[in-house]
């Protein structure tokens, strides 16, 4: 199922955390994201953890406005 695949790949962030690479609308090295599939999932490295913003098809302008 597409949920379970994207989850295990989500989880992979808490070992890897710099993985993703740096959002280019934002450059800030803590904002990140890995591609999956059609998607960005967007995420924010903390010092101890690892946070999922957004997960974003890539066909969607983004940032919205």
């Amino acid at each position: 199922m597409f949920v379970d695949r994207l989850l295990d790949a989500a989880e992979r962030l808490a070992r890897f955390p710099r993985s993703g690479r740096i959002i280019p609308e934002i450059g800030d090295p803590h904002s990140r994201e890995m591609i999956f599939g059609a998607y960005r999932v967007m995420y924010h490295v903390e010092r101890d953890a690892v946070i999922i913003v957004s997960v974003v098809h890539g066909a969607r302008h983004w940032p919205p406005g």
